[in-house]
């Protein structure tokens, strides 16, 4: 009976609440965007995809081409989500879908990431194709963890909702469970809620919200502190690469000052460096909530 009943409310997720919260991550936080690379890749065009196979949710296969092992781009699957987020697509295999790959090699288990929607025609009914990713991150079955560099704003968008909303993976608040949680020593409110502490979270990939207090510079690092003991309080760790993309050709000294006092959300392993640590892996899983 649980199961069934995290099913009706997938289903009856909205995705045009999606915009309550607008965050600013990865590329879209960069000032000076010409020193960047070129994000705007040419895509493959998007296929039919009809009696697709799900081994697993992260191991789909088109019995066009069952040789090819596939999973979604651009969002991680929690173990207490897995079986729901699994209900959730077998059932919606059954509206018409298209798919694109998004990746040219595949990973180390063999799978392909693409992109999956169910088709839309804007012109006749009005409703606009929509992905198979922002529906689950909407009902809070998934975690985002952007690696294509794609539509960043529009997952990320979908997620705060699922956030705001208290739903699927992010009603849990206990210490030692919670996927959201503060960046402060005692915890944190959200809407209608609390967040744990990130002291809790240690050894686990979380996503961390709090309010930046300072920035440190180093020769090959910085490092974003939300507290005044860095070797107590929660630091973000960008390596000269991350810190480049972010100062976009500036000085880097003082290209981030103006982060000082924004609402930041990151996500990642966080490690015991004294204080509970993040090391950024990838620009994207950085934002700023906007002003």
């Amino acid at each position: 009976m649980h199961a069934v009943w995290i099913c009706l409310v997938v289903f009856g997720v909205s995705l045009g609440d999606a915009q309550t919260t607008e965050w600013r991550c990865g590329r879209d936080l960069v000032s000076v965007r010409d020193t960047m690379p070129n994000a705007d890749i040419t895509l493959p065009a998007w296929q039919l995809l009809s009696g697709l196979s799900i081994h697993g949710v992260d191991e789909l296969v088109d019995p066009v081409a069952p040789d090819v092992k596939m999973r979604l781009a651009d969002v991680e699957f929690v173990p207490e989500y897995a079986d729901a987020a699994l209900q959730w697509m077998r059932s919606g295999r059954q509206a018409k879908l298209e798919w694109r790959k998004l990746s040219d090699a595949p990973d180390y288990l063999g799978r392909y990431s693409v992109e999956i929607r169910e088709q839309g025609d804007l012109a006749a009914t009005g409703l606009a194709p929509v992905s198979w990713a922002k529906r689950l991150l909407s009902a809070g079955l998934v975690m985002a963890l952007p690696q294509s560099g794609r539509d960043v704003l529009s997952l990320m968008s979908a997620e705060s909702n699922a956030i705001t909303k208290h739903a699927g993976l992010w009603a849990d608040t206990s210490a030692d469970r919670a996927y959201l949680v503060s960046a402060m020593p005692g915890g944190g409110s959200q809407q209608n809620g609390l967040m744990p502490s990130v002291h809790d979270a240690i050894g686990r990939f979380v996503v961390v919200e709090g309010k930046l207090r300072a920035v440190e510079h180093q020769e090959w690092r910085s490092y974003l502190n939300f507290g005044a003991e860095w070797h107590r309080d929660f630091t973000i760790a960008l390596d000269d690469e991350l810190r480049s993309f972010f100062v976009g050709g500036a000085i880097f000294e003082n290209a981030l000052d103006d982060w000082i006092g924004r609402t930041v959300r990151v996500r990642g392993l966080v490690q015991s460096r004294g204080g509970p640590y993040i090391e950024l892996a990838n620009p994207d899983w950085l934002c700023l909530l906007t002003e």
